[in-house]
């Protein structure tokens, strides 16, 4: 073997920008299987919109509220290193801010990940609607997270929600709509969330 031309070679391969090593990495998640496709890029919506600093255990069970996913370990592996873990602090994140960047330029709005997390929270608080109890209360459950963050994941979207008609919007407005009730008939899930906030605050 030639060492200066193996280098060479070798050079020529490797990224010419920062945006192309992303867009290798992305590459790569994408010839995932399709379930761990899915649950990696659930787990990097979860990082880019959630208003809280996730725990591995919070991340992995968000996350699998929409592709269920074994371990946090597993997910920082499927997620190629664009979230890591904070030893120190106990938080997953973005291993840098130009991953957010990246992904909301090429991959994925804001929006698309706040439409997701919407969709979740309102649709753990209609499962459970009339059955609230404090361990699903307990701060580490995403009840808990659903019935504090519920409106504000929905706010981020609902522009989205007024121009266009994709099935997740569609979706979204169906479990608005089951959630919310109408003006002389609440829904029994949103009255249960003011409940569970009270349970959470010992009232």
């Amino acid at each position: 073997m030639n060492l200066a031309t193996d280098i060479r070679e070798n050079l020529g391969a490797l990224p010419k920008s920062l945006h192309n090593t992303y867009d290798e990495l992305f590459m790569r998640i994408k010839n995932q299987p399709q379930n761990e496709r899915a649950a990696t890029l659930a787990g990097l919506k979860w990082a880019m919109c959630a208003p809280i600093k996730l725990k591995k255990e919070q991340w992995v069970q968000f996350t699998s509220r929409v592709k269920l996913v074994d371990t946090a370990d597993r997910l920082l592996e499927l997620c190629r290193n664009l979230i890591i873990w904070d030893r120190d602090w106990g938080f997953v994140g973005f291993a840098h801010l130009s991953v957010i960047e990246y992904l909301e330029k090429a991959q994925f709005s804001m929006e698309d990940a706040h439409l997701m997390a919407a969709e979740c929270c309102l649709s753990a608080l209609n499962d459970c609607d009339g059955l609230i109890s404090r361990a699903d209360c307990d701060q580490n459950r995403f009840t808990f997270y659903s019935a504090i963050h519920w409106a504000y994941h929905t706010e981020q979207c609902a522009k989205a929600l007024e121009i266009t008609a994709s099935p997740e919007r569609q979706r979204l407005s169906r479990q608005l709509q089951q959630f919310l009730g109408t003006p002389g008939k609440p829904g029994s899930a949103y009255r249960n969330c003011d409940e569970c906030l009270k349970v959470l605050h010992g009232q």
